[in-house]
């Protein structure tokens, strides 16, 4: 099932607008989704949500990836007032927001439910993702353009030919560039 339950977050810096949303039952989930819009301080920073269900003292940590975010669990398993904060880090800049409130709402529990176990760590989460390739890095090549190079792949190749590389050399640069890597500085937490 699709989530319904789609709240459209405006992160302005360190303000969240609306800062509070009602985002389902108790007991329900699966259906919620925080979808930010990030302002320009918030470019180049690794991005998480930080929620405080409501009847709980444990928090959970959701690694925010193309800007949205569901709502957990362990967040909907209780009626009240849930908190949420969203921070951002990177090479010594750590942003936090100001807190975001999260309302569910009491309904009766109609048994028979199935939970929905527990959201799974934010090392988990940034495995997860950097399996499904959401955290790839550029290419050498890709750098290399962005720095002003103006060429195929196979030119660059060859622009390297001044650096005395051999054909294997040459071969092994191709298959570095070919690869996807991971940039180690999109990962820092």
């Amino acid at each position: 099932m699709e989530q319904t339950n789609r709240i459209n977050i405006q992160a302005d810096g360190y303000r969240l607008m609306p800062d509070w949303a009602v985002v389902g039952t108790e007991g329900s989930y699966g259906v919620s989704t925080l979808a930010f819009e990030f302002d320009k301080s918030w470019d180049g920073l690794m991005r998480r949500v930080t929620f405080y269900p409501a009847d709980s003292a444990e928090t959970v940590e959701v690694l925010v990836n193309d800007g949205e975010v569901a709502v957990p669990a362990e967040v909907l398993a209780s009626a009240g007032t849930a908190e949420y904060v969203l921070d951002g880090t990177r090479d010594g800049v750590r942003l936090i927001s100001l807190c975001g409130r999260l309302r569910v709402l009491h309904t009766k529990e109609p048994g028979g439910g199935e939970s929905a176990g527990e959201t799974e760590d934010a090392y988990a989460q940034l495995v997860a993702l950097i399996q499904a390739g959401a955290m790839r890095g550029k290419s050498a090549y890709e750098v290399a353009v962005d720095n002003g190079f103006e060429g195929s792949e196979e030119e660059w190749l060859n622009s390297l030919h001044g650096y005395l590389l051999t054909d294997q050399d040459k071969a092994d640069i191709a298959d570095v560039v070919a690869a996807k890597f991971i940039d180690a500085s999109e990962v820092a937490m």
